[in-house]
């Protein structure tokens, strides 16, 4: 579909040569997947957010990646959900897809396979082509900036039953990006700096990101 740019492959060889944890569906909970979306504009590398609108279910009025539900009727597989739903969600059709993240739960009670993918910069997030339902708007991130470890920090946040979630937080220029998201976030800045030292240099810049530790809820809880 498209000519990969030379970091973009590295991107995929990383992915591909990783063992990417894949979860089991606990009783009750349900399959999801997101999709990171990656372009470059003017040299600078790029992904995109979704602000959520107060009308969703979950998650109302949170930074969150494009993505959702698995649909058994629409879908074959979680890839297919994710960019499926990034074009409900932002109007986006042309994807790339360069590989996937471990799973994680969310609080939610949802299994979410984090998709990499490629999306053309011919992309207008200016065009108003998003579901008003469920995006107030969408947030261009640069990966150079959100990837300044000053700005990225844990909290530990109650939970029904009065459990504690170390959860991640990340402040991009004045949007706070947190919880599943953050996480999720945090896992695929671990993972570009797998990638050779130009390619990180370009990307997110050399030594900006220490390499966080995804911590599973089930192990990071505290009566």
């Amino acid at each position: 579909m498209f000519k990969l740019p030379q970091c973009l492959q590295e991107i995929r060889t990383v992915l591909q040569n990783n063992s990417r944890k894949v979860l089991e569906v606990p009783q009750g909970y349900r399959r999801a997947s997101i999709l990171i979306p990656l372009f470059q504009d003017e040299n600078e590398w790029y992904t995109l957010f979704t602000r959520r609108t107060d009308k969703v279910s979950h998650h109302k009025n949170e930074i969150s990646f494009p993505g959702g539900r698995y649909d058994e009727t629409l879908d074959e597989n979680l890839v297919q959900t994710a960019i499926r739903e990034v074009h409900e969600e932002i109007g986006c059709e042309d994807v790339e897809i360069l590989g996937l993240l471990d799973d994680i739960f969310t609080v939610s009670q949802y299994i979410v396979t984090p998709v990499v993918g490629y999306i053309s910069e011919d992309f207008d997030i200016n065009c108003n082509n998003h579901n008003s339902d469920e995006i107030e708007y969408i947030l261009k991130v640069a990966l150079n900036r959100i990837s300044d470890i000053k700005q990225y920090w844990t909290e530990a946040v109650p939970y029904e039953g009065g459990k504690l979630f170390h959860v991640p937080f990340f402040n991009y220029e004045g949007e706070i990006i947190w919880g599943a998201t953050g996480r999720i976030l945090a896992n695929f800045l671990n993972n570009l700096t797998k990638m050779n030292l130009e390619c990180q240099s370009r990307m997110i810049g050399i030594d900006q990101w220490e390499i966080q530790e995804d911590e599973d809820y089930s192990n990071n809880t505290k009566e």
